[in-house]
């Protein structure tokens, strides 16, 4: 198996309950900004249009891009 390198942006918000709620999605553009991640988080918010076990999100809490490395060392 050959070494995989996986992105992910992560997206998290605090919840009605003060709890956090992060959803990620692979393989975001290349090129994608702070500014783009603040303005999606943004308009998940306006829109309100997920809900969770701890109510509706009420805040962004973080978000950016997470990296995983796999290195194969049994072939």
């Amino acid at each position: 198996m050959a070494d995989t390198d996986v992105t992910r942006l992560q997206l998290s918000f605090k919840n009605a309950e003060d709890k956090t709620y992060s959803m990620s999605f692979l393989y975001p553009k290349a090129d994608v900004t702070a500014l783009e991640i603040d303005t999606t988080m943004d308009l998940i918010l306006a829109k309100n249009i997920i809900q969770t076990k701890g109510g509706e999100l009420i805040s962004v809490f973080d978000g950016g891009l997470v990296n995983r490395t796999f290195t194969d060392l049994v072939e």
